[in-house]
């Protein structure tokens, strides 16, 4: 969803013709590193057993 939301993010820019609009959609990847891991430490102290579950799952 993440990656998804990104590209779609830069190639809106690009399309349009805006290149000027490439900066701020530039900065999107970079919002959505932050917010993701956030979540992980959201979810490790909210969720009982996320942490175990993160450590038996390679990819989470």
């Amino acid at each position: 969803m993440y990656l998804s939301g990104s590209v779609l993010f830069l190639s809106s820019a690009l399309v349009l013709g805006s290149y000027g609009g490439l900066i701020p959609s530039s900065m999107i990847p970079l919002v959505l590193v932050f917010r993701i891991l956030n979540e992980e430490k959201i979810l490790k102290k909210g969720l009982p057993g996320y942490a175990d579950y993160t450590k038996r799952v390679k990819y989470n």
